[in-house]
């Protein structure tokens, strides 16, 4: 969150002796015990820090009720018979009271004010609207303002606001709140995501609450969009191959001729707009015809997804596939799915499939049904449309890595797949391995150790991407002696990244390494990101697995020279 400026000051130190001395906007503790708190329902939904506006809702209803004894009702705006002349109006309502004030916050932007009868609370966006009844809660409701003479007074009124790079910013002239982003009905589902992840970074940019929709939705006259693939709207699209952005009178073109290359234009358009704000200009300029010079940027994803069957199974595939698309990384190496949760996950507009072989084999049952998904794999999906599969295999972490076979020690089959992939932007190679670990610690030193020897024995002139759940921390003994240990030729791309989103915990379980010496980190972030959860209730957002995905991106330059010697950490 940007630095906020604050108008007027917080509560006051000494209240009023006398209400009067506030006129008449002072709400009382009569004027409570007749009140209710009156929600729309759009402010039960999650807010951006994994949270819940409805659980900070619950909290101020209950300090209202150790702190004044009063209970208030809870309702939404839609129950008009439960209403009362003295509300406390959280979000946007259908009061009218709701377009009397606080009507131009932004996306960070908050406020509680007093409104006739009524105590307005709001937020530009869910997570503000949060902040602004926590605030209310601890500074108003637990403070007692006014001793025991009044709750609230018009001097309580405060409104913050927060700074925007991107506030005054125009697009080809045009104020960049005044566009919308269209994707194609008939499309796929990779143009209804670009569009909303485009909405979603316009919107942090500006705070300005940027609509997007498909082409269902008739042009409005005037009006300014821009268009995510073959829309049906009236634009001159002259691209065939290549990503680029195409300007024309309102419209603004996101073309390429398939679905990865949209990407790469929807990404070039994001960073022009960063850039020029960055560097302080306000106005964004998107040239007739704008082709999009590939990075040499690649993206990865791991992800443990959990393959346990239950009731909401095609749900959390569908958010699965939600959240990958989001980031929508150049390769995707996803741990522990059983084939069935495989079956529901249908990327295959935009990725292609390296499934390799479960862990106990390719026609051999799990030996333990005890446990859903004990016979998963370690797929790594790829945008086929820029990586090709040179060669890859799955390996057995034990002597006889091409032997379904484990360690007698170990409860479970323990596998490695991997992939070697032409980056056909760049004609680099390299390798991705995807793997989980056991939760013994002289378990994952030994598989780990049998997994070095392979690579030790065959690929130590390419650079290696390394994927997976180690079940072990940075203090374990497999990463702080053996993976990232003084001789070793990997780090971590959290540590490697010149930038970070969210950082990985201390106790952080899922990791991405690479060779050091032939890839360079650019960024990393841990995917905390939750969804509705439609079955088990409106109201419970979670994350689709139990893990948090990794993302990272990284730039490989194995011309520069890759070698990399692994006989001291394969040596038993």
């Amino acid at each position: 969150t940007e630095p906020v400026t604050e108008t007027p000051t917080d509560a006051p130190t000494e209240a009023p002796t006398q209400p009067e001395d506030l006129g008449e906007a002072i709400f009382t503790k009569e004027n409570l015990a007749e009140a209710c708190i009156v929600i729309g329902k759009n402010s039960m939904l999650r807010d951006a820090d994994n949270g819940y506006v409805y659980s900070a809702i619950v909290s101020l209803q209950r300090l209202i009720k150790q702190t004044w004894g009063v209970e208030l009702a809870i309702i939404d705006d839609s129950q008009s018979s439960k209403a009362k002349t003295y509300e406390i109006l959280i979000g946007e309502t259908n009061r009218r009271e709701n377009g009397e004030k606080l009507t131009d916050l932004l996306l960070n932007d908050y406020g509680y004010v007093i409104c006739g009868t009524k105590i307005m609370i709001k937020g530009g966006g869910d997570s503000a609207l949060k902040q602004a009844v926590g605030e209310f809660t601890t500074k108003v409701i637990g403070s007692k303002p006014g001793g025991k003479k009044w709750v609230y007074a018009g001097r309580l009124d405060t409104v913050k606001r927060s700074n925007y790079l991107a506030e005054n910013a125009t697009l080809n002239g045009v104020h960049i709140s005044q566009y919308s982003i269209v994707y194609p009905e008939n499309g796929t589902m990779y143009e209804q995501e670009l569009a909303e992840r485009l909405a979603n970074r316009m919107t942090l940019l500006s705070g300005y609450a940027i609509e997007w929709y498909s082409d269902k939705t008739e042009y409005r006259a005037g009006s300014h969009e821009i268009l995510i693939g073959k829309t049906n709207r009236a634009c001159s699209v002259t691209t065939t191959a290549g990503a680029a952005l195409e300007s024309s009178g309102s419209f603004i073109a996101v073309v390429g001729s398939n679905a990865y290359e949209y990407g790469l234009a929807q990404s070039g358009l994001s960073t022009a707009i960063e850039q020029a704000v960055a560097a302080g200009k306000t106005e964004v300029v998107i040239e007739a015809q704008k082709k999009i010079v590939d990075t040499t940027t690649v993206s990865l994803m791991g992800y443990n997804i959990y393959g346990v069957t239950n009731a909401i199974y095609q749900e959390r595939a569908d958010n699965l596939c939600r959240l990958v698309t989001k980031y929508l990384p150049g390769i995707v190496a996803f741990q522990e799915p059983a084939s069935n949760l495989m079956n529901l996950i249908h990327m295959e507009e935009y990725y292609g499939y390296y499934m390799g072989i479960p862990r106990h084999g390719a026609d051999v049952p799990a030996l333990d049904s005890r446990f859903p998904g004990a016979n998963s794999y370690g797929p790594i999906l790829y945008a086929k449309d820029r990586f090709e599969v040179i060669e890859g295999g799955t390996k057995w972490m034990t002597s006889t890595p091409d032997v379904v076979s484990k360690l007698d020690q170990s409860e479970y089959y323990r596998i490695y797949t991997y992939a070697m992939f032409l980056d056909k932007t760049t004609n680099e190679k390299f390798i991705v391995v995807n793997h989980h670990l056991d939760f013994d610690p002289e378990i994952q030193m030994t598989t780990m150790k049998y997994m070095y020897q392979f690579f030790n024995e065959n690929y130590t002139d390419i650079p290696v991407i390394m994927a997976g759940d180690m079940n072990a921390n940075a203090a374990s003994r497999v990463i702080s002696e053996l993976v990232l240990g003084p001789d070793s030729c990997f780090k971590s791309l959290h540590t490697m990244a010149s930038k970070i989103g969210t950082q990985m915990s201390s106790g952080g379980i899922d990791w991405i390494f690479a060779t050091s010496c032939c890839v360079s980190g650019v960024y990393f972030t841990m995917c905390h990101d939750t969804y509705r959860d439609l079955v088990r209730g409106e109201f419970d957002h979670r994350m689709p697995s139990d893990h948090p995905a990794t993302y990272a991106e990284f730039i490989v330059h194995s011309k520069k020279g890759c070698t990399h010697n692994w006989t001291k950490e394969a040596t038993f």
